[in-house]
């Protein structure tokens, strides 16, 4: 298992400071199988140069940063942590120079900014500053890797740089519309670019990579736009336009010769293969696709179609790939790859065409002597230039992203992602197998606590039903687990007491756990009783159809009711129990599930109250006693309120238990009390809404009423008379109270519609003292996992900017909001899910980035003895 984090991170603002005097840790990693594609370190700017890539990829204890690889090995390695610890750099790699790595990134402290890194020490010096802070494809943009310089452009500008301050300048003034990927040409130790300059508007420059270096080649004054450039080692080829037309020049960084003109079609791209350059024209509506080579007065192919998507253009060795359009038995033109040597005959569509006809975007790639084309159609395709055919090497969602990719060692090397590892970094050697993982950054394990759901307790053990089973290769299916607490101690319950079922929420009963194990195949669920140790177990109902589930009762009186197939003669709809000092269901109600299904509402004493949710004799209020004469009904007239909304809020209070409900007889809606005996059944007081929460509050009872987004706070001593409302929340929600006694605490959703945070809230049960408290800026409370830490400290969800959605704390009266743990450093949420408490701690499933949602746990320690400052 690895290390559980301890990062403490403090919030912004004055009072938000760190909770020393609460410990929060990972109890155990449940499921330690490899995460399903859950952590992605998502790497991306792929640059291949000195023998290795470089590319930025994101962990949760490092944010986004800097990695190599030689493309064999199959561990990355760290470049540098620019921006210390969680938070992210968004570093790119722009090249080498004088000895140094040049990167773009954000180290959080002086902004975005090109640097300088020195490989051996780790020092950084900051080569130029760019206003702004994160990354952005818009500053850098690598043009040219030369011996001793790196070329690079910036929104406005041509630059470069040796690796220093003072050898980091700008060469020429570049407009922005000047696609610069596309337009500089690397000739011997120098380039050649196209930039304006005082005498012409397009001018042929040759830089040797310092600013001293530059000169004028040649000015262009006829010349309107660049479309492209493209070079063979010893000669520089430019395509521009010209009216309606283009032209084509070329240079070997001396002096520059006029190639070619075509005045009737625009030019599309140029690309030099062996000693010739091939221009692509035309294409557009009415006029066909032309390829041309430079030293012809007549174009060597001609397609009179409308071309599909743009047209691309690479040279492979001596050969051109490039895609067209062609008509074969349909009505529309398709797009097809086309490869040619430069010769009319020797000019044809690449065959099968079958799964390229979508491929217009694509690059090309010469890796272990075999022409690669990664496009948009998330495949790999292996193209023989000779015989003119095409194989598909790879397919579907696990091809590499064309865009982002680069060759090395012979491979390609990019992100593509699986269902294990996610989207990582990927090779593809052009073998027919997909491609494999290469570097799995962020490597994390599968989530057991996933979809958490609230446990049970006894004493300081907690239960948990919602557990995905890690045995098991059915995800959905859960187990039943114990914890105290400790590694140990937080263990399964073994399969061979309830086989191959998905637990269901289980209960307690007394000491000991009873649940319920759901079979697929039988569409049915076995009842089950354990102790807390796991020790004993027994099967209480072999089968059921109904999985009604209800303890009751307290001090060792009571029991359990669920629903139970016991013999064909009462069929499959019945009502069992098993009482407080037994080990085997009894029937009690034959057939009383057969006319509807049982809403549980609570227990008062040793009797279960609940509602029969059908149709005929049944309906109504029932109590049991867990044996067949203590089962009966108490009113056929009352009924849930809103019984579509789940369970029933109910509150033992004054000898007896509130809830509500509604009587058909009378009309009445709202609060009940009983004892379990007719007698006993009382009317409270009308309520105008449904009762979603009860909550203690001194001598008195706290209510939440409402529908999902218009709530009110009421108070109540079990008197009509000394019911009242506290405050209405109007088009906002509450979140389920916690009491301290003497005070409520509970979080109320923004209005809507608006961008405000929900409100935490403090109440003493009078009006004039509920009100919200303040938070420190940038903190929001979120609307979920509110809980009593102990009798001084809530705990509750909350997000900021730097943290993401944690975990912090409050006093009981609503002050010293506190951070207690960012569990996942940095940005990134482990969203914490309140599982359940116990007599010494309260449990979260939470994500720290690496575990998965596993259980935490969150409690006082022994000595507050920080509280007061102490060190």
């Amino acid at each position: 298992m690895r290390n559980s984090l301890c990062v403490l991170i403090i919030l912004s603002g004055a009072q938000a400071v760190q909770a020393s005097e609460i410990q929060a840790r990972l109890v155990k990693d449940i499921a330690t199988a490899p995460a399903s594609a859950s952590a992605n370190s998502s790497p991306r700017h792929f640059r291949q140069f000195g023998g290795r890539v470089y590319f930025s990829a994101a962990t949760p204890l490092l944010g986004r940063e800097l990695y190599t690889s030689d493309g064999v090995s199959p561990q990355a390695q760290l470049v540098h942590d620019f921006a210390a610890g969680p938070a992210s750099s968004h570093p790119k790699a722009v090249g080498l120079a004088g000895g140094r790595l040049v990167v773009e990134a954000d180290d959080g402290v002086q902004g975005n900014a090109l640097l300088g890194l020195d490989r051996s020490t780790g020092a950084t010096t900051a080569l130029l500053h760019f206003s702004g802070s994160g990354s952005s494809d818009e500053w850098v943009k690598p043009v040219a890797q030369l011996a001793n310089h790196v070329l690079f452009r910036t929104l406005e500008h041509l630059l470069t740089t040796d690796g220093t301050p003072a050898g980091t300048q700008r060469l020429v003034d570049m407009p922005y519309s000047v696609n610069l990927a596309d337009s500089v040409c690397v000739l011997g130790s120098g380039a050649m670019f196209v930039a304006p300059s005082a005498s012409a508007t397009q001018t042929l420059w040759h830089t040797g990579g310092a600013r001293a270096s530059n000169r004028v080649v040649a000015g262009l004054a006829q010349e309107t736009g660049l479309i492209g450039v493209s070079g063979n080692g010893s000669q520089c080829y430019f395509l521009f336009s010209r009216g309606s037309g283009w032209t084509l020049w070329r240079s070997d960084g001396n002096s520059a010769t006029f190639v070619a003109a075509q005045g009737s079609m625009i030019g599309r791209g140029v690309a030099a293969a062996s000693n010739f350059a091939y221009v692509l024209d035309g294409g557009s509506v009415s006029q066909p696709l032309r390829l041309w080579r430079s030293n012809f007065a007549q174009p060597i192919a001609s397609y009179p179609l409308e071309a599909v998507g743009p047209n691309r253009m690479r040279a492979v060795g001596d050969r051109l790939v490039f895609n067209g359009p062609y008509q074969e038995g349909s009505n529309y033109p398709r797009s097809a790859i086309f490869v040619s040597d430069g010769t009319a005959a020797g000019t044809q569509r690449v065959t099968p065409a079958a799964g390229l006809e979508a491929m217009d975007e694509y690059q090309a790639y010469t890796v272990n002597g075999s022409t690669l084309l990664l496009g948009n159609v998330s495949s790999i395709w292996k193209i023989d230039t000779v015989a003119r055919s095409v194989a598909r090497v790879s397919s579907g969602l696990d091809s590499l992203n064309w865009r982002d990719s680069t060759a090395l060692n012979g491979a390609l090397i990019g992100n593509s992602r699986s269902d294990t590892a996610g989207s990582e970094v990927f090779r593809s050697d052009g073998s027919t197998a997909e491609p494999q993982l290469l570097h799995d950054v962020w490597q994390a394990n599968a989530s057991s606590l996933y979809y958490a759901e609230p446990g049970v307790s006894i004493g300081n053990t907690l239960f948990l039903a919602s557990v995905a089973d890690p045995q098991q290769d059915d995800y959905g299916r859960t187990a039943l687990w114990r914890s105290d607490g400790s590694e140990a101690g937080t263990q399964p319950l073994s399969r061979s007491v309830y086989g191959e079922g998905s637990v269901q929420r289980p209960v307690r009963f007394g000491d000991r756990i009873v649940f319920g194990a759901r079979l697929r195949s039988a569409s049915s669920t076995a009842f089950h009783m354990t102790d807390a140790t796991f020790s004993t177990s027994s099967q209480l109902v072999a089968a059921s159809y109904r999985e009604t589930l209800q303890a009751f009762g307290m001090n060792g009186a009571g029991g359990v009711l669920m629903g139970c197939q016991l013999g064909s003669a009462f069929g499959n709809d019945n009502l069992c129990s098993v009482r407080a000092g037994e080990s085997q269901a009894a029937l009690i109600a034959p057939n009383l599930l057969n006319s509807g299904y049982l809403l549980p509402i609570g227990s008062s004493g040793a009797v279960a109250l609940f509602f029969h949710r059908g149709f005929g004799s049944d309906a109504g209020l029932w109590r049991s006693d867990g044996t067949a004469p203590g089962t009966m009904r108490l009113d056929p007239d009352l009924r849930a309120v809103d019984a579509s909304y789940g369970d029933v809020a109910a509150f033992p209070f004054q000898g007896g238990l509130l809830f509500n409900a509604c009587n058909d007889l009378t009309g009445q809606c709202g609060l009940y009390r009983s004892d379990g005996s007719q007698a006993g059944t009382q009317f409270v007081v009308d309520l105008p809404r449904r009762v979603l929460q009860f909550a203690a509050l001194g001598e008195r009872v706290a209510l939440i009423l409402g529908q999902s987004s218009d709530q009110q706070l009421w108070i109540s001593d079990g008197t009509a008379a000394g019911t009242d409302l506290l405050r209405s929340f109007a088009g906002r929600s509450m979140s389920p109270m916690v009491s301290f006694g003497d005070r409520l605490h509970f979080i109320v959703s923004a209005p809507w519609p608006g961008n405000l945070p929900p409100d935490y809230y403090v109440s003493d049960g009078r009006k004039e003292g509920t009100a919200a408290v303040t938070l420190p800026a940038g903190l929001r409370p979120d609307f979920a996992s509110l809980t009593v830490l102990d009798t001084e400290t809530a705990a509750f969800g909350c997000h900021t900017v730097e943290t993401g959605s944690e975990l912090c704390a409050i006093d009981s009266d609503g002050g010293n909001p506190r951070l207690i743990l960012d569990i996942q450093p940095g940005p990134e949420s482990s969203r914490p899910s309140l599982v359940g408490s116990t007599s010494e701690a309260t449990y979260y499933a939470a994500d720290d980035g690496y575990h998965g949602f596993e259980l935490w746990q969150v409690k006082a320690r022994a000595e507050r003895i920080f509280r007061d400052g102490f060190q």
